[in-house]
């Protein structure tokens, strides 16, 4: 990390997405070359799609990259791209998301950006997914389940986004969390958090053998996320 250079030259090398696009803009920023800095972070509007939502601006996966650190200079490039207008949902989403980081865990302005967001993108389901994560932040469980609903009726098909809904219904022991997990699965097999809140799921149900598997493949998708490693834990005891 704070190895601008180096990641830059790096991401030279990485497939061209919306995120590399980005990290490349904040690299670029970290060393001085704001103009290619705000070229970097036009480039990266033109990709940006639901589909990118999630692993774009999750702060869980972002924080596993390496290439750059998230800073003040991150702020200053997305302030900036903002004041453009283009497409500042995205740019409102990204900042929230920046500003829920362990540097800043600044929630209350996530959150006032995520309403931004949702106010110029009412009919954008991963929109509402993120406002529904960062109300549930500030302890507004009503209205995050709120939003996590508009945001299933907008993206019926969307598999991370009903992950979302199951994982917040999990956690807070309503209704509908495990339907909703397998029905996450069902969209998408390959986002490695479903299994993982499925196996918690799982265990506060009683089904601590169904956890074990379901949190072992968890791991094998994704080593490094720290909830499941705890959660299996818990599931091997009471096993």
């Amino acid at each position: 990390r704070g190895r601008p250079a180096d990641a830059l030259t790096a991401l030279e090398r990485a497939p061209d997405c919306a995120a590399t696009r980005w990290l490349r803009a904040y690299a670029l920023d970290a060393l001085g070359r704001r103009a290619q800095a705000d070229a970097a972070a036009h480039a990266a509007m033109e990709l940006f799609s639901e589909v990118a939502a999630e692993p774009l601006l999750s702060a869980a996966v972002r924080r596993e990259s390496e290439a750059v650190e998230v800073g003040p200079r991150t702020l200053a490039v997305l302030g900036r791209e903002l004041k453009t207008g283009r497409r500042g949902e995205w740019v409102l989403a990204l900042r929230a998301e920046t500003l829920r980081e362990p540097r800043f865990m600044r929630f209350q302005e996530a959150a006032e950006d995520l309403r931004r967001a949702a106010r110029l993108a009412p009919g954008e389901g991963w929109v509402w997914a993120h406002l529904g994560r960062a109300l549930d932040g500030v302890r507004d469980a009503a209205g995050a389940g709120k939003a996590l609903d508009k945001a299933v009726a907008l993206s019926p098909r969307s598999g991370w986004i009903r992950a979302w809904r199951g994982q917040f219904r999990a956690r807070h022991r309503l209704p509908g969390a495990l339907s909703d997990l397998d029905e996450a699965l069902r969209l998408d097999p390959s986002y490695p958090f479903t299994r993982a809140w499925r196996g918690g799921a799982l265990r506060e149900a009683g089904q601590a053998v169904g956890a074990e598997r379901e949190l072992r493949i968890a791991l094998g998708l994704l080593p490094c996320y720290e909830w499941t490693h705890a959660e299996l834990f818990k599931t091997l005891k009471e096993l």
